[in-house]
């Protein structure tokens, strides 16, 4: 932005709010844009007013024919505290701006230096510019094609297609009355003539009707509220427009509501595109069965899992979410995962470069399998409607902690005799522990994840807790022989139950296993610490800010199959050897520590000091 633009934003900060600032660069870009000469007559006039500035606002929007009662109602409130030099120390600052760019300019360069431009003003969608880039490119709107946008925010992306074609049929719907009258002058500043923009939530009320029905497009790309909850799902079973027919979404999260919305305004031959948060591919209960269904009707062409940071409002995991209703014959009954996660540019924002844009794009228009980044997946193989890419495109190279880095070998991995972990154990979930369980006299001992370290339980220091009388506490208690293991965080914990306990019962961020007698324990925990099970382990994890471990993907672990004895048997050489070693590191360490003590003999120093405690 010009300097003298970044001055006067620079004192607006501190007598408005972002949102403030906004309605003023509107109002300001609005005038210009209808007569490029009022701004300069209204600052030469003798009798320059507020009123006056405003009474060209009202009548910019009245002959463009555009409606703004809720950005003239706010712009009442801002001029009424905004002090008269501010105001005519702005407009002289647009003016000088303006002799070499246009309004569409000085709006789109407020745009790009404000907070807007990242989604920090309100929650509203505002989805940063290198990820719009690579979902309109994947979506690859035609000049014929209608495109909605149904959260649109901002309008980032809508902007995106007018800069190549403004006659292009565009429909947005946003929930704030302010933010979409302000995206339907940022339209017109692109000198749209087929664009809409309506206000109204549209999980309740759909706008784009036409006679009671849905008004259907052949483009949607959306950002929605990722994680949103909802006070009840009766908006989604009460809908007159059948938009979740794939199912109910949970209060707890909106995030397959917006998705099913979309789907449901496709043409029979639409194609869409939604950002949303990894967590919504994976997630289980009613999430599951909407995403199950979806894959039934062979809706789903691909999905692209990002690298994280790309938004500044979150560093949770994000996903493109790839709808196509009329699949080519080779994508048919397939889905294609694309696992990008580690392609990215930094800055000061992690962004997508052109070159990111490029190779991802690639990816999903050669619609090709590529070791470690991209992999074309049947239906058939994809299990609990998990959709999560990193599920299918692994990493084959990993850090184990004491090895290095090692590269795994998954043909050879794939070949040894193995068993799921669910099939010779019961593996059952902690007690949700909450600050009004725990007491110092309670009847229950609880082991946390900090009551675990180097592979032993601290039982002698583990706080205690009550639980509710209906409480299935069998459910929760341990004994010995059971495996732990914790479920979420970056570092795995895994223990064994070595002595007899009474009342002892797991907290939520931990599971138990309960093997089978043909399984030793001490052979699990250490399978588990080895490089195969810390990379099984690793691919089974979700998430990438808080990994957690599902009880369904412990579950899935799979485990060497070998005799007891077998196992006992290098369990036992393991333990003897490496007690020896043990015991020669602990002699050597005695010994350096006398060499330091004759080194500071030596010094004259050994009556300086005494050692009180070995």
């Amino acid at each position: 932005m010009d300097k003298q633009l970044w001055t006067i934003a620079d004192k607006l900060r501190g007598s408005s709010t972002q949102g403030e600032r906004i309605i003023l660069v509107t109002s300001i870009t609005l005038v210009q844009y209808h007569d490029e000469k009022n701004l300069q007559s209204l600052l030469q006039s003798l009798d320059f007013s507020k009123e006056k500035f405003k009474r060209q606002v009202i009548i910019a929007a009245k002959e463009l024919g555009v409606e703004i009662p809720g950005v003239l109602e706010e712009l009442d409130f801002i001029l009424e505290k905004l002090e008269m030099k501010v105001l005519q120390e702005l407009l002289f600052n647009t003016l000088e701006y303006f002799k070499t760019s246009t309004s569409q300019d000085l709006f789109e360069a407020f745009i790009k230096t404000s907070e807007i431009n990242s989604g920090k003003n309100g929650g509203e969608n505002s989805t940063p510019d290198s990820v719009n880039k690579l979902a309109l490119k994947v979506l690859n709107v035609s000049r014929e094609e209608s495109f909605l946008d149904p959260s649109c925010g901002y309008g980032n992306a809508i902007v995106n297609l007018l800069k190549d074609n403004p006659s292009q049929k565009i429909v947005g719907q946003e929930i704030n009355l302010l933010v979409s009258e302000v995206t339907t002058v940022r339209t017109l500043l692109f000198g749209s003539t087929n664009t809409s923009i309506k206000t109204g939530d549209v999980l309740r009320e759909p706008k784009y009707t036409n006679n009671g029905k849905l008004e259907r497009f052949d483009t949607i790309y959306t950002t929605a509220p990722m994680g949103m909850k909802m006070r009840s799902t009766e908006i989604f079973k009460e809908d007159t427009y059948n938009r979740f027919l794939y199912g109910v979404p949970p209060k707890s999260t909106a995030d397959w509501g917006f998705i099913s919305n979309g789907i449901s305004s496709l043409t029979n031959n639409g194609r869409a595109v939604f950002l949303t948060n990894a967590g919504a591919l994976f997630r289980g209960g009613a999430e599951k069965k909407i995403r199950q269904r979806i894959l039934d009707f062979d809706l789903v062409e691909a999905v692209i899992l990002l690298a994280p940071g790309l938004l500044s409002t979150t560093t949770i995991p994000t996903v493109l979410l790839i709808i196509n209703k009329k699949k080519s014959e080779t994508r048919k009954n397939k889905v294609l995962m694309i696992n990008v996660e580690e392609i990215v540019s930094k800055d000061k924002q992690n962004f997508l470069s052109d070159e990111n844009i490029q190779f991802i794009y690639d990816l999903y228009s050669k619609n090709q399998g590529v070791d470690q980044v991209s992999k074309i997946v049947d239906l058939s193989d994809i299990k609990d409607g998990d959709l999560l890419p990193s599920r299918y495109v692994f990493n084959t190279e990993m850090k184990v902690e004491g090895l290095g880095t090692l590269r795994f070998n998954l043909e050879k991995m794939n070949q040894i005799s193995t068993v799921e972990l669910g099939k010779i154990s019961e593996i059952k979930r902690g007690f949700n522990l909450t600050s009004k369980d725990e007491s110092e006299n309670g009847i229950y001992r609880v082991i946390k994840i900090s009551d675990v370290q180097g592979g032993k339980i601290d039982f002698e220091h583990l706080s205690r807790c009550n639980v509710k009388k209906n409480t299935k506490i069998d459910n929760f208690l341990v004994k010995k022989g059971d495996v732990i293991i914790s479920t979420r965080g970056m570092n795995i914990k895994i223990a064994v139950i070595s002595e007899d306990v009474k009342n002892v019962i797991l907290s939520q961020n931990f599971n138990s296993i309960h093997l089978n007698e043909k399984i030793d324990p001490t052979w699990l925990k250490m399978f588990l610490e080895s490089p195969v099970g810390q990379y099984q382990l690793e691919l089974n994890a979700a998430g990438t800010v808080v990994r957690l471990l599902q009880t369904e993907a412990i579950k899935a672990l799979k485990i060497p199959i070998t005799s007891l004895e077998k196992q006992k048997e290098i369990i036992s050489i393991y333990e003897k050897e490496s007690e020896k070693i043990y015991n020669e590191i602990e002699k050597l360490q005695i010994q350096i520590k006398n060499k330091k003590l004759e080194m500071f003999n030596s010094m004259g120093l050994e009556e300086t000091f005494e050692i009180l405690e070995k």
